[in-house]
């Protein structure tokens, strides 16, 4: 990407690219109104294949599914770029331009995720966004199929061709949730094929459109695919206020995978590692180990696991106490093997009771197999603030040029669960850039070559704010200045060589003039 960057093509070529794979024979040629052919599908031979499985979306069948006004016009916007939009690269506001591997990008993110489709389909590993959540207002990102509050009631059949009211205890608000879910749905669209198999999205929201953003996502991704609705129980934040009958302080992390089944999460440390106390002649290759008694209740009864074990004075041990019927977690075959390799234990309690116990070791298995033990991450996270990252974010600058900053953190959980090597993370509502300030980061901790894709929109500051009275024109210049300052933070304070660069190119008109952002309050 080092020269300019042209629309070379749109995800609905794309998609026909990968049905015609599939059924070569339902594409064929037609002649457009410019007199050159297009390859197109033939819907009545696709509906073939799948005769008995389709769901007819007017009359008959009935399906499970979200739907708002305005949604057919969402679905179409992915596909719509508007001719002569480009990236241009702008090496001056770029740092490192011949080496990083970085890109900021300036813009509208439905134009920018339309023109990433080239250059980076199946290659972003992590996508993690934090979208402007509904506020009942209308939103910085006004697309064309957006509706007025007065379009919104004739389409949601409150009001009739002469405005008048049909619905009396209806209100126009429902109109937000549309306008937002129609922001969302052709972003996500564009997102998807960005992921590569074994790629993660991570979508912070609150209550307000939770329940609305998982049906999407569902939609979008496949239900099969949701891994996680994280919680975030934002310690020190503000907001709880705001609740009218509880005080809510926490938010969500919606969490989806490409392909459910490719998907790898990292374990964090073992909570419990203290367990780990004793070691044998085994200790160099299994490491230390913690007794766990073979027939603590674990499994299902099985009369074929309830049999005698002769202790070191000859008298037999079953795996019952009283009148409950109990088992042994292992078969004798396996105990056997179990005692001819080290891993059984058989001793008396402090009741002069025989025990028997198997070793759980802290490198292996209990069938001596190399195993890195960790614990699954919680659902519930309890950890960082985001009054915290606010004055975090303050110190960085001198002063407070941004609200609402994400928890640095936090991004460095998520983004330590699923990244490596040199994988790239995609966040197309960067803000004040906190993903890209947390991929180098964790490249300075362990010496990888992560990469970021930074895509905002350049909202301009309030006129009168500290950020303005400080000189930043809009969102993009106090996301471009925060990765300056944190490269230079972090490799002063680890002492570690980053990818401290980045690549800026913006959204344009072929003819070179900028596409402006318009900010509707």
């Amino acid at each position: 990407m080092n020269k300019r960057i042209v629309q070379s093509s749109e995800q609905t070529k794309l998609n026909v690219a990968k049905l015609a794979e599939l059924f070569p024979h339902i594409i064929t040629e037609v002649r457009a109104e410019d007199g050159a052919f297009r390859q197109v599908v033939d819907l009545e031979l696709l509906k073939r294949e799948f005769s008995g499985y389709i769901a007819e979306r007017e009359g008959g069948m009935e399906r499970f599914q979200l739907s708002w006004p305005g949604k057919k016009q969402a679905m179409l916007a992915a596909n719509q770029l508007p001719a002569g939009h480009t990236l241009v690269p702008v090496e001056a506001e770029s740092v490192s331009w011949d080496t990083t591997g970085n890109l900021y990008i300036e813009g509208d993110n439905l134009l920018a995720l339309q023109l990433l489709q080239a250059s980076y389909a199946d290659k972003v590993k992590c996508i993690y966004i934090d979208p402007p959540y509904n506020t009942g207002k209308d939103f910085i990102y006004k697309d064309d199929y957006k509706q007025s509050s007065e379009q919104y009631l004739k389409m949601s059949g409150q009001i009739d061709g002469k405005g008048k009211r049909l619905l009396h205890d209806t209100e126009s608000s429902g109109r937000f949730h549309s306008d937002w879910l129609t922001e969302m749905y052709p972003r996500l669209q564009l997102a998807r094929p960005l992921l590569r198999g074994d790629g993660v999205i991570f979508i912070s929201i609150d209550d307000r459109e939770q329940a609305h953003l998982r049906l999407i996502c569902d939609e979008i991704f496949g239900s099969g695919n949701f891994v996680a609705n994280l919680v975030w129980a934002n310690k020190e934040g503000g907001g709880g206020s705001d609740s009218k009958f509880f005080r809510v302080k926490h938010e969500y992390i919606l969490c989806y995978a490409k392909s459910i089944d490719q998907l790898t999460v990292k374990g964090v440390g073992i909570s419990n590692e203290g367990r780990y106390t004793m070691q044998d002649e085994y200790v160099g290759r299994r490491g230390k180990y913690y007794l766990q008694k073979l027939n603590q209740a674990s499994i299902q009864y099985s009369k074929s696991l309830d049999y005698a074990i002769q202790a070191p004075d000859e008298s037999e041990i079953w795996p019952s106490r009283g009148n409950k019927l109990a088992c042994w977690r292992w078969s004798e075959s396996k105990l056997a093997w179990g005692m001819a390799n080290g891993f059984i234990v058989i001793k008396q309690d402090h009741y002069g009771d025989w025990q028997v116990y198997s070793k759980q070791y802290m490198h292996v298995d209990n069938k001596d197999q190399p195993i890195v033990r960790t614990n699954r991450p919680l659902g519930l996270i309890e950890e960082y603030s985001s009054t915290q990252a606010c004055k975090k974010l303050e110190q960085l600058f001198g002063e407070k040029v941004f609200d609402y900053s994400k928890p640095l953190e936090l991004i460095l959980f998520l983004l330590g669960l699923t990244m490596e090597a040199d994988d790239i993370v995609l966040d197309y509502y960067s803000g004040s850039a906190t993903t890209a300030h947390a991929v180098m980061q964790l490249n300075a901790e362990d010496g990888a070559r992560r990469r970021y894709i930074m895509v905002q929109l350049p909202e301009e500051t309030a006129e009168g704010s500290e950020a303005s009275r400080a000189g930043y024109a809009n969102i993009c210049e106090i996301g471009k200045e925060r990765i300056r300052r944190a490269a230079a933070k972090v490799q002063e304070e680890t002492g570690a060589e980053i990818d401290d660069g980045f690549r800026v190119y913006r959204v344009e008109f072929e003819s070179g003039e900028k596409v402006s952002a318009s900010v509707t309050t």
